[in-house]
């Protein structure tokens, strides 16, 4: 699930450095790495100011996928989520952990040059680590430039990909690496690797160009030598006179003795999504990054490469791959490192396995706990102290991927691939599965209320009696016109997004029964979100940005207003105290003032390490699902401390006053309370009720009002809060 940019954002981390113990495990065992506690240590990583003084960073669990190995002596460098943590591997079936330091984003590739690591940073650019002694490393140096993918270094200089650029630096002085030229290219740049004869050429997998190759034995003269058209390259080996290709489905073999001409010799082809290679004595190791394969191809014949072996580590994709005296290092995403015997190219077997972090997809907060889907597994998390949050459990569920969690009294009810499941949370230590229901279709949302749960599907609705938590039922199936991406509850009534269509409201008084009631389409973009608040529903459209619709008549949803504002993607969102908090991919989280939906404001941002999934807010406390960048904890100082609250209870001048057929009447709370809003005329005679007991946070709202057939005139408009009564006057010019 990797996603490539079309906007670059500025990077934003107060890092912390945390430090665990960790132990290796076999397959198929929990990571007791993971029930290590965390304390806080000096970060030694360089970064730049808050995008917003009104943030504040509480805490963080950096530990994500591994995406990059790299070995060098007895050290393998891995990263691990944000993290590049350093393991001695004397003996590889027992690794254990040195040392470690945080970077700003997920740590994407690793080279090691002397004794610096180069680490590609992704969005926050290239950093360069001293590893003199691999248990305090150090960062000496950064620079943030484009997306940086892959770094490689041969004789004092360094390679760097970013976007659709390589950089090349000198790096004679290793702390301080001095740019000499860049090489553009059309198309983005996955992976380099140097092919050195007399001369020195930088072989490019340039995605849908192919195979690029580029003369670098002067670095004030580069010039292109040669090129072979294979499409959908992904990553690129040299050993010898051959570069190893892969692409999407396929390996090919490449004659490179004359540069200018490089010759195709041999190809193989699988149904599975090759993304990394590595070639050594003769055989081509190769990861899947779909379905989470481990390739072994003899390629002692380059004209005939043939498949000899293969693994399957488990949950996740796999990425890179290091072969060190036959035995593979494989970085396989959220399952961590896989450390494997391939000395029987025939029968790979898995002597250890580096448990981290993992895919965060999914953030639930209730009580002390967060509870959080990470790939195929389900975390359980000890936030009691924000800024040391810390693992407490988990339970791994057989799927490819969960998508959705929610919580209810004792129980999280999980979606995702085909399914809905069942856990028992009464005792956070050990969450157990007591009850699943199997769907047709992927279940991408659950909402749960009087014992039913509310599964968005592909196919529609489906509706499931869980009265009898070990064996769900389903009550009823509400087919829509394309997948439901999210379903929320106000009351009686069922909003749901439907991702091409809208939104749809269903009356849900008799649970067995839906009944459409209404329905706003929308014209851009795909409705991927809606959470309702009042007589609002707040909706994420990807990228064409966010919504808000009025709801106070579920038969007739009204768009209210919209912000654009440039959006990646606005995949999730949560409301609290007048302030709509909406994940938005590589751009992090924005903070939207909805006071006066009438009149939207940005009024915050925050750039996570990677791709910003889920987020959910307490109090002023903000929790994000970061992908594999992990989990930040945020305080919104706005939120609490900067007098956002009224100090009592009023009814506001309606804006605009007189007005044109619709205005928005506007009351403020001091405190939540249940709130009705009257409309009569000057002679007290009854016209129409606008809300009836909806229960408001404090702060300050507004209610949209169109007039319809009335005549002109004065009106007289009623705000009932509790015991406090107050009426004001509108005016009604047609």
């Amino acid at each position: 699930m990797k996603r490539t940019p079309s906007l670059a954002f500025t990077v934003f981390i107060v890092l912390l450095a945390f430090m665990r113990d960790t132990f290796p495990v076999s397959h198929g065992e929990s990571c007791p790495s993971l029930h290590a506690n965390r304390s806080a240590a000096q970060s030694h990583v360089n970064h730049i100011d808050s995008q917003d003084n009104n943030i504040t960073l509480v805490g963080r669990w950096p530990y994500g996928s591994c995406m990059a190995v790299c070995v060098k002596d007895d050290y393998a460098y891995i990263g691990n989520g944000t993290v590049m943590t350093i393991l001695d591997i004397s003996d590889p079936a027992s690794p254990k952990k040195v040392g470690e330091i945080e970077t700003p984003s997920v740590v994407r590739d690793i080279f090691i040059y002397r004794h610096y690591a180069y680490v590609a940073n992704g969005w926050s650019g290239l950093r360069v680590i001293d590893v003199s002694d691999p248990s305090a490393p150090v960062e000496v140096y950064y620079k943030i430039s484009g997306h940086v993918r892959k770094v490689t270094a041969s004789r004092g200089v360094l390679y760097v990909c970013m976007g659709h650029n390589v950089a090349i630096y000198n790096i004679t002085a290793p702390s301080e690496p001095e740019l000499e030229e860049i090489i553009s290219t059309d198309q983005v740049t996955r992976d380099i690797s140097l092919y050195t004869t007399s001369r020195t050429y930088l072989c490019l997998a340039n995605a849908r160009a192919g195979l690029r190759i580029f003369d670098v034995t002067q670095l004030n003269n580069i010039f292109e030598t040669g090129s072979l058209d294979v499409q959908s390259t992904r990553d690129v080996f040299v050993s010898g006179d051959y570069a190893y290709i892969v692409d999407y489905s396929s390996l090919h073999t490449v004659d490179l003795t004359n540069p200018s001409e490089p010759v195709l010799l041999g190809s193989c082809y699988t149904a599975y999504q090759f993304c990394n290679i590595y070639v050594s004595d003769g055989y081509a190791y190769v990861t899947d990054e779909l379905y989470g394969g481990f390739w072994i191809i003899d390629v002692s014949n380059p004209t005939n490469p043939a498949y000899t072996g293969y693994y399957h580590p488990g949950e996740g994709g796999s990425e890179g791959v290091v072969v060190r005296d036959k035995v593979a290092y494989v970085a396989h995403g959220s399952a961590g490192l896989n450390i494997l015997d391939v000395s029987v190219p025939s029968n790979p077997k898995e002597m250890a396995r580096f448990g981290i972090g993992g895919d965060f997809d999914s953030i639930v907060v209730f009580g002390d706990y967060a509870y959080t889907l990470c790939g195929s597994s389900f975390y359980v998390f000890d936030v009691s102290n924000p800024a040391l949050p810390r693992y407490h459990a988990s339970i791994f569920i057989d799927i490819n991927y969960l998508l959705d969690v929610y919580v209810s009294g004792h129980y999280a009810y999980v979606t995702g691939m085909y399914g809905l499941w069942i856990i028992d949370i009464s005792t956070p230590d050990n969450p157990a599965i007591v009850g699943a229901y199997h769907t047709e279709k992927d279940a991408w949302s659950v909402y749960v209320k009087n014992n039913h749960a509310y599964l968005g599907c592909s196919d529609g609705l489906h509706v499931v009696d869980v009265s009898d938590k070990s064996n769900p039922t389903e009550s009823c199936f509400y087919k829509t016109d394309d997948k439901v991406l999210k379903v929320d509850i106000e009351g009686s009534y069922a909003y749901v997004a439907v991702s091409r269509s809208g939104l749809q409201i269903l009356d849900i008084s008799t649970p067995d029964n839906p009944v459409p009631v209404g329905h706003l389409p929308i014209t851009q973009g795909n409705m991927g979100e809606v959470y309702v608040s009042g007589t609002y529903a707040y909706a994420g459209l990807s990228s064409a940005g966010f919504m808000i619709i009025d709801v106070s008549r579920p038969e007739n949803p009204v768009e209210v207003n919209s912000y654009k504002g440039e959006f990646y993607y606005a995949r999730d969102l949560c409301v609290s105290n007048n302030f709509a908090y909406v994940t938005d991919g590589i751009h992090g989280l924005r903070i939207i003032n909805v006071g006066m939906p009438e009149s939207l404001k940005e009024t915050a941002c925050f750039s996570t390490g990677d791709f910003a999934h889920d987020v959910f807010v307490t109090g002023n406390l903000v929790y994000i699902a970061a992908s594999d960048a992990g989990l930040y904890i945020l305080r919104h100082e706005s939120a609490y401390e900067k007098s956002i609250i009224p100090s009592s209870i009023s009814l506001l001048q309606n804006h605009p006053n007189p007005f044109n057929a619709s205005t928005c009447i506007r009351f403020e709370l001091s405190v939540p309370e249940r709130v009705t809003l009257t409309l009569f005329d000057t002679n007290g005679r009854y016209v129409e009720t606008l809300i009836e007991d909806v229960l408001y946070n404090s702060g300050t709202h507004g209610v949209p009002w169109t007039a319809g057939s009335l005549p002109t005139g004065v009106y007289l408009v009623r705000l009932k809060a509790g015991d406090y009564v107050e009426t004001k006057k509108i005016i009604l010019l047609k």
